[in-house]
């Protein structure tokens, strides 16, 4: 904890340090917006290979019978 409250005490009076905190900040907002954009973009791809896949196999592999498992 001591050293959270250091580097707090840097970012608060140094010039240099505030900007680099708030670069570093922004780099970081900017990765995981990105990084959520990646996966989101993914997803229609996903659901269009599921969807093929479900064509390919057809309703078979759907429907199951539970009186196997009772």
């Amino acid at each position: 904890m001591n050293r959270a409250r250091v580097l707090w005490q840097f970012v608060r009076n140094d010039a240099v340090g505030r900007s680099l905190g708030i670069a570093i900040a922004l780099v970081a907002w900017f990765a995981a917006t990105w990084l959520s954009l990646g996966v989101a973009s993914l997803l229609p791809f996903l659901g269009v290979a599921l969807w093929w896949r479900y064509r390919l196999v057809g309703e078979d592999a759907v429907q199951d019978d539970l009186d196997d498992i009772l």
